[in-house]
């Protein structure tokens, strides 16, 4: 279920049935919130759906697409509603009683009167007055109460939410491996079998997919939108600019992972010669040697670099061009992730566990399930392990798995995006399990 309003599963509609509940007027205001939120595709005709509020409206027309952003500009400026029909036969509806004479009631006192008659005036104009302060005094306290719940609806749309299941299954290449989130929300995959490709996803389809080189697992994303992609089986890094390989750059053999650093330097994990190479520009500035069998990599807040070592059993922490430090973690670390807070989790695929760093030492260890490879960390702090022997994700909160979500055969990758949406790249069927 998307939504508290739902009496029914959204993704399982069709893509033309969920078109149609988006510009139908009687679709309810949840409703059409968690279509805008989960289909970019319906977001048009949420646009310009009557039934759209006010901080949806605002929410969808900073999101930065210029088609939905004609649709609320359309919406907004849409001619008013046509004004009611003259009075009829001179008789205005909900008029006050009128009296005569010369001054308020007229010397007589209060007497009705003919309307239109001169020196005639409402005698109840004060009452009149009340009763429209009244009307209008609800009128604003209704708008103050729809612009609370506006503003409250608006901050649910937009803020990051855990996720809780598979909302969606794209399809994408063959085995794919490991994937990076881009500025603008999509998701890049790397798909290892031949012949070696890239599947880019927007919304919950692959708009595009991109040949690089031979065994690509690693895929980074740089400030300026640039995206790196390890190739295992050619010692090359792909660079990838607006939907094609630009330049490629040889770096040590077997990489395998890849990670941006804060000055914008890629470092990547050449696996089979212990080495990390350091990318400035389109070219390798350094190489770094580190432990054995190095794998993936994750940039901190602060600047520096960890990478795991899978033949040892342990990380190694770059800061500049060298390893300032090494700590021991589980057997066999795989892929390591660092939480907006610098906190660092590493998923050990030997021992089943997920080893917390911080301050550069282990201070917990929790266990997940079989055979963990991917790690991800979203921007509310939860972590999301990809267990690969098991098909399962475990959903880290504190300390401790809160609960798990079976996705596709042989998890391996995971991402997440800003807006909490996680990726999940199934290796064995070819698929990518999307988590809301």
């Amino acid at each position: 279920m998307v939504g508290s309003e739902n009496t029914f599963d959204i993704a399982g509609l069709t893509a033309e049935q969920r078109l149609r509940l988006a510009g139908d007027p009687g679709t309810a205001p949840g409703l059409l919130q968690s279509l805008a939120q989960y289909y970019p595709q319906t977001r048009v005709a949420v646009a310009g759906n009557p039934a759209a509020y006010p901080a949806l409206l605002h929410w969808l027309s900073g999101l930065g697409d210029p088609s939905v952003s004609a649709a609320v500009t359309a919406r907004l400026h849409s001619p008013a509603p046509p004004p009611p029909p003259p009075p009829m036969g001179g008789f205005i509806p909900n008029a006050a009683p009128v009296g005569s004479g010369p001054g308020p009631g007229g010397p007589d006192g209060p007497t009705l009167g003919e309307p239109g008659t001169p020196g005639t005036q409402p005698l109840a104009a004060p009452r009149a007055k009340r009763r429209r302060l009244v009307v209008w005094a609800g009128v604003a306290a209704v708008v103050v109460v729809a612009l609370v719940v506006g503003v409250v609806v608006f901050r649910t749309v937009t803020a990051p939410h855990s996720a809780t299941h598979v909302a969606a299954t794209v399809t994408v290449g063959k085995n794919p491996q490991l994937m990076a989130v881009a500025r603008d929300g999509s998701i890049y995959v790397t798909n290892f079998g031949e012949p070696g490709t890239v599947s880019v996803i927007k919304g919950d389809r692959v708009s595009t997919t991109i040949n690089v080189g031979k065994g690509p697992v690693g895929a980074a994303v740089a400030p300026d939108g640039t995206i790196y992609v390890t190739n295992s089986g050619g010692n090359t890094v792909s660079v990838i600019k607006g939907d094609r390989v630009s330049t490629t750059i040889n770096v040590g053999k077997g990489p395998v992972g890849a990670t941006v650093a804060l000055d914008g330097s890629v470092y990547v994990a050449n696996s089979s010669d212990q080495t990390v190479s350091v990318i400035k520009g389109d070219q390798v500035r350094t190489t770094i040697n580190v432990g054995t069998s190095p794998q993936v990599l994750s940039a901190a807040p602060g600047g520096s670099v960890y990478v795991t070592n899978a033949g040892d059993g342990t990380v190694s922490v770059i800061k500049g061009d060298q390893v300032s430090t090494t700590i021991n973690v589980g057997k066999n670390p795989l892929c390591v992730a660092v939480a907006p807070d610098g906190t660092v989790y590493v998923a050990n695929n030997a021992d089943g566990t997920v080893s917390v760093i911080k301050g550069d030492q282990v201070s917990n260890t929790i266990n997940v399930g079989k055979k963990p490879l991917g790690v991800a960390v979203a921007p509310d702090g939860t972590v999301y392990v990809a267990n690969n022997d098991d098909g399962t994700v475990s959903v880290i909160k504190g300390d401790q798995v809160s609960t798990t979500i079976n996705v596709g055969k042989k998890p391996s990758g995971v991402a997440v995006a800003r807006d909490g949406t996680v990726y999940v790249a199934n290796y064995d069927d070819g698929t990518v399990s999307v988590l809301r």
